[in-house]
């Protein structure tokens, strides 16, 4: 997280653990000055925090800080990070013990857009699910703190988590935290800048410059004088902010209203839930002529000082009963009662006027004082672009996304028509194997070994399903260096017979921390790798001899070498149709096999999950599957979107 210290820390490598039960396994990539590790005695992976030292030797923050950790521990919502416990050891390093949360921030995110802006289409429904956290930790008295585009992490389903609940009060404090970057104390109120103790309505008020920053690519105030600005200044309205940039955002009047309400000097005047803005917005329903409770004094408090420097656009509305208390308030689907303000179409018509020509005048005031109208140039005709989304997560050919929401649910996940799950969630029911090395966590099946634990070569979690022929198997996978063993390997047996020793033979989807090889085709305890690297092989038996020969390219190889996600969760497919098989990585295939040897090939067998021990020297392996379904018969390639041609044969 941005917000946090960022100070010299202690050395720390992969492997050492921490207080006697956090292993480390790497740093985190989108949280800074924080590791990525495995607490041993839950059993489970967590983020590691670190906190600077001089913030420990500060009596009142350090206190305030563990009051936080507190309060905010016991907050369970499928949007909020869960933050486990405050470590202080004499002779370590202190840190916060966090729930593992992985995807993007919003902030990172941002950065990706053409103009730097998010559309409000696609900022709606991740600003409902931020709402309905902060209504939720509210209710419990709990605040963030300090909400903004670093704090707020995007999974590879677009779901949103809060990061760093309840800490951020003190982390982001500048009179705690002696941080005075620009773009932190951008996201707080007046009130806390001026050493108030943050509050609900605080947390409001950094929505409101989230929400700002996200629709307009800026902060309302920035500069060298942003601490004056923050407490005497009045924002420039969004519409006015995005003409003076010549960006094309088009928004619904409700979100405009919300973030000056938002940013308003007076807490009282925020509203008070901010769920009102997302209840605002839906179809069908009477909008309220603010979002906050009384009337909206967009521009905040009045000062004659900045008056004249700085042209104001004053935004009146009429006022509204004051809201209940979160948690106590009408649902969305209750009626809005008849004493709220209602505007009739022609207040709405001459508000919107009032709106665009005070905006306009501000726009063309600023313009003209600074310089001429410029000639049309391409800033301008940016004006009209459209303001595009960010990537989504790379689709598999054809196939629905991911059906789990919440990845760390511990409930069976929804599947596609036509599909069955594997894995419920929760257990092991249905599955064979070695409870020393397979186990549930987090919502996922765990691989695991290691010197204490190690496996003999070979470890399978068998599935029930029985012998499997013809099938389209989809899945989620996480291969990550564990206790200093930066090569593990594992894989997904298929069409599989079970050999002594407990080993077994089949085919296999290849498992490793390598770009080049994750999805290769492998057939084990036989002919070894059969292809991958995107190539479509022809398998045969010429002349007495087993030969493979590349007949093209199914994904150019500098594409399939570069869809393996380390340390992130990757979508893998497998297709057996007859004697074609087909498997994708990230939504590209990335080999491709029609095996013609008749005495070699596998056209009926098991299924099962495999662990591999590579390096006798360090048998740490650990892997994790979850969203597992499969469906089995003829039609089971047709929803997978193999097109390819068939491999044309060599010649010997």
């Amino acid at each position: 997280m941005n917000s946090s210290p960022v100070l010299p820390q202690p050395r720390l490598s992969i492997g050492q653990m921490l207080a006697g039960r956090y292993t480390l396994q790497s740093l985190a990539s989108h949280v800074c000055g924080a590791w990525l590790a495995q607490d041993e005695i839950e059993d489970r992976p967590v983020t590691l925090q670190l906190l600077a030292p001089e913030l420990r030797q500060d009596p009142r923050a350090w206190n305030e800080l563990r009051r936080q950790v507190e309060i905010c521990r016991g907050l369970d919502h499928p949007h909020i990070a869960a933050l486990h416990e405050l470590v202080d050891e004499p002779e370590g390093p202190a840190f916060l013990v966090l729930e593992q949360a992985e995807g993007r921030t919003l902030a990172a995110l941002q950065q990706e857009q053409p103009q730097k802006v998010f559309s409000w289409e696609w900022l709606r429904p991740r600003l409902a699910q931020i709402c309905q956290a902060l209504q939720y930790a509210h209710a419990r008295q709990a605040v963030h703190g300090a909400v903004q585009p670093e704090n707020i992490l995007l999974n590879r389903l677009g779901d949103v988590k809060l990061l760093h609940f309840g800490v951020s009060a003190v982390l982001a404090n500048p009179l705690l935290s002696g941080r005075t970057h620009q773009h932190l104390l951008a996201h707080l109120s007046p009130q806390v800048i001026q050493g108030g103790a943050p509050g609900a309505a605080d947390d409001i008020y950094s929505l409101g410059v989230t929400l700002y920053r996200a629709l307009s690519g800026t902060t309302p105030f920035y500069g060298a004088d942003i601490l004056s600005q923050i407490r005497n200044s009045n924002p420039v309205p969004l519409e006015a902010r995005l003409l003076e940039l010549q960006i094309r955002n088009p928004l619904p009047p409700a979100a405009s209203r919300f973030v000056l309400a938002a940013l308003s000097k007076k807490p009282e005047v925020r509203p008070h839930d901010p769920c009102e803005l997302i209840a605002a917005e839906k179809p069908g329903k009477p909008c309220p002529e603010e979002a906050a409770p009384g009337g909206v004094e967009a521009a905040g408090a009045e000062n004659s000082s900045t008056a004249a420097t700085q042209p104001t656009v004053a935004v009146t509305v009429a006022p509204t009963p004051a809201s209940p208390v979160a948690g106590d308030r009408a649902t969305a689907e209750e009626p809005i009662p008849k004493s709220a303000s209602r505007r009739t179409p022609l207040t709405i018509l001459a508000g919107a006027a009032m709106l665009g020509l005070a905006a306009g005048a501000y726009y063309w005031a600023e313009r003209l004082r600074h310089e001429p109208p410029p000639e049309p140039s391409a800033a301008v005709e940016s004006l009209a672009a459209p303001v595009s989304s960010p990537p989504a997560p790379l689709p598999l050919a054809a196939a629905a996304p991911a059906a789990v929401k919440n990845p760390d649910a511990k409930v069976a996940a929804p599947v596609e028509p036509g599909f069955k799950s594997l894995f419920n969630g929760r257990d092991l029911t249905g599955w064979t194997g070695d409870a020393k090395h397979w186990s549930v966590r987090e919502g996922s099946i765990v691989g695991m070994a290691g010197s204490d634990a190690p496996v003999k070569r070979h470890s399978y979690l068998v599935c029930g399903v029985g012998a499997l022929e013809d099938f389209e198997l989809r899945f989620s996978f996480r291969c990550i260096a564990y206790r200093n063993n930066d090569q593990p390997n594992c894989g997904i047996e298929y069409r599989g017979a079970k050999l002594r020793d407990s080993l077994m033979k089949g085919y296999q989807y290849e498992i490793v921390r390598d770009a080049r090889e994750t999805g290769a085709v492998m057939d084990d305890q036989g002919r070894r790798r059969l292809g991958g690297g995107g190539a479509q092989t022809l398998a045969a038996r010429q002349a007495g001899k087993d030969v493979l020969l590349t007949n093209g390219m199914a994904t150019p190889p500098a594409v399939a070498g570069g869809l393996f996600r380390k340390d992130d969760w990757n979508e893998g497919v497998i297709v057996a149709r007859g004697n074609r098989l087909t498997h994708q990585l990230n939504g590209q295939v990335v080999a491709e096999v029609v095996d013609e040897n008749p005495d070699r090939g596998h056209r009926r067998g098991l299924l099962a999950l495999e662990l591999y021990t590579r390096n006798t020297n360090n048998p740490a392996t650990f892997v994790q599957f979850k969203d597992l379904r499969i469906k089995t018969g003829e039609a089971s390639g047709a929803a997978a979107g193999v097109s390819a041609p068939e491999p044309k044969r060599a010649a010997p």
